[in-house]
Order: C-alpha cells, then structure tokens, then sequence
C-alpha cells in the first residue's frame, strides 16, 4: 500500500483464496488419467488485481507469488490438488498462462496449476 498526498491509506493491489474444487471433466485428458473421477480440492484465487496506475510493474507477478506461496504452506495441513483462477477477460488469461496454468478443456477463461509445480518452486 502506498500513502498519497491525501493523507488516507491506497491500495494497489489485492488478492482473495478460498477453498474450492475443480470437476474431474475440466481436467485435459492428460490429467484425468492421473487423478480420481470425482472433484477434486483446490484453492481459487477469486480475485487478483492490480490498480490501473500501476500496472505494468511487476505487482501482479508478486501477488501472484504471495498468493500461490500461503496456498502451498496451507496444502501442508489440508488436500490441495491444485490452484485454480476464473480470468477475468482474454488479457488475464494471459496473464496467467505467462506463469505456467493450464486452460481447463470445458471452460475457456478458466485454468488451474498442480500443486506439485508451485511446490518444486518453493523448494517445499
């Protein structure tokens, strides 16, 4: 957060996570092959946004990173198969398949990373 001249508190950025699944179906057939037939548990990263004026410097990439290194630390104590997002429009999208998710094969704005990925970056 940064102070601006007003005196009051601006928020840049923020992220939300929650618990969540992810349909068997929406799973690339190279996955169904590997998980049961039934929902699988994930954390949704609900909202994750960046104020307009400061776009393009790298805070979505560290809330990103935030965001996905509390839901491996969680994953520790509870099931998590994977990370899933809901993007917001084709520019998000992009956004996240810049750091590696995967597009589901049913939904064409929604895309999940395996837990075992953001794991081997963490070193966990």
């Amino acid at each position: 957060m940064a102070l601006p001249a007003s005196g009051g508190l601006k928020v840049d950025g923020y992220y939300t996570i929650s618990a969540s699944v992810i349909e068997y179906e929406s799973f690339p057939e190279s996955y169904q092959r590997k998980i049961p037939a039934y929902p699988i548990p994930a954390t949704l990263i609900g909202k994750l946004a960046v104020d307009n004026t400061v776009k393009g410097q790298g805070l979505g990439g560290e809330l990103l990173a935030d965001a996905l290194y509390r839901i491996v630390r969680a994953a520790q104590d509870i099931g998590i198969f994977a990370v899933r997002v809901d993007a917001i429009d084709l520019q998000a999208k992009e956004f996240y398949l810049k750091h590696e998710f995967i597009p589901f094969q049913d939904q064409e704005l929604s895309l999940f990373l395996p837990l075992e990925s953001i794991a081997r970056e963490f070193d966990f």
